[in-house]
């Protein structure tokens, strides 16, 4: 969409935080519209203390790791930014728009074919066979997955994945609200390929009928008809969120001294099954699954 003119400008809609004041509007259209707490490589969007209890904005905001995003090599540089602060979509800032991986429309294909035979019987009587037959087919790439907000990724202290610099800035004295227990990653991921849609939609009609003329004042018809609707839809690159937050929850194997799923070392049988096969996932950098 950026090689459209009217895109370049990175136009939106952002929310205004003070719309209760003064009769201001609830939204403004401007420019220059980016995301305002998630990022390709990841941002820190909240964080939870010592009882693991997540701070309330006004806390997260007064943190050390307020304003923090993470470089494509996993370092923690300053997120800058726009207004409104830590909102989806914001008004200038460091963020980045979602234009650059969205369509503006989804390419549809359509066809449509209807054919009629009528034969005459006798002057005031004809039989008629009808057929119809209709397609639409689309196909669709979306953005990359978007984990942001309530959906945030909810990443442990002892997850041995978190870089070093994030760890130290986490660990501060030991059961204070000051030593963070985890801390939740904004995230559009980018690794994970775009979201493709396909969906086909046939529809195929057979009718067949006949009408006349009784007198001068009365006509007459009788059909019958068939008719199949068939639509699919299918979702390429969709979590199943059971196995995705298994696999964010990552500790180290002490039989292996190797990062796996947490699960896969409980004590309990049925957790245990319930994670076969689960492979730990590295969220922090780009092109960097584990």
């Amino acid at each position: 969409m950026l090689t459209r003119d009217w895109c370049r400008d990175l136009p939106g809609i952002v929310t205004n935080p003070d719309n209760r004041i003064n009769g201001q509007p609830r939204n403004i259209i401007t420019n220059n519209v980016v995301l305002g707490n998630m990022t390709s490589a990841g941002m820190i969007s909240g964080v939870s203390n010592s009882a693991n209890t997540p701070l309330n904005a006004a806390g997260f905001a007064a943190s050390r790791l307020f304003g923090r995003q993470f470089d494509a090599a996993g370092n923690l540089i300053p997120f800058t930014f726009g207004l409104p602060v830590n909102q989806t979509f914001q008004a200038g800032g460091s963020g980045f728009s979602r234009y650059e991986t969205t369509n503006p429309r989804t390419p549809v294909e359509r066809g449509s074919l209807f054919t009629r035979l009528s034969l005459d019987v006798g002057d005031t009587t004809s039989l008629f066979f009808e057929t119809s037959f209709g397609v639409v087919e689309s196909h669709n790439l979306g953005a990359a997955r978007w984990f942001n907000g309530g959906q945030a990724i909810n990443i442990l202290r002892r997850n041995p994945y978190i870089p070093a610099e994030l760890a130290a800035a986490m660990d501060g004295a030991p059961g204070t609200a000051d030593d963070y227990a985890a801390v939740r990653l904004g995230k559009h991921w980018d690794d994970w390929g775009r979201v493709e849609s396909h969906s086909n939609n046939d529809v195929a009609r057979l009718g067949v009928g006949a009408e006349g003329e009784l007198n001068d004042n009365w006509t007459w018809d009788a059909y019958y008809e068939i008719a199949y609707n068939d639509r699919h839809q299918y979702l390429l690159r969709q979590p199943i969120n059971a196995n995705f937050t298994r696999a964010l929850d990552v500790v180290i194997d002490p039989a292996t001294n190797q990062p796996t799923c947490a699960a896969l070392l409980s004590p309990n049988a049925a957790t245990r099954a319930a994670a076969g096969g689960c492979l730990p996932i590295n969220p922090f950098r780009v092109d960097r699954w584990g």
